[in-house]
């Protein structure tokens, strides 16, 4: 999630993501936050391109 945040180019978004990572919660926070601005989309195919690399990872070694 931190690696997503970094990705962002609008400060408010970036802010309050990172905020909502710093706080108790952190990923009821983040999913909050983040399902009530335009990147929600995005953040799901980082996500799985996330999930693909490290599986594809130890996989393959």
């Amino acid at each position: 999630m931190e690696k997503f945040v970094q990705t962002l180019s609008n400060d408010k978004h970036k802010n309050k993501l990172s905020d909502a990572l710093q706080n108790k919660k952190p990923f009821a926070k983040f999913k909050q936050v983040i399902d009530n601005t335009p990147y929600r989309q995005d953040w799901f195919d980082f996500k799985d391109n996330w999930l693909q690399r490290y599986v594809k990872y130890i996989v393959m070694g």
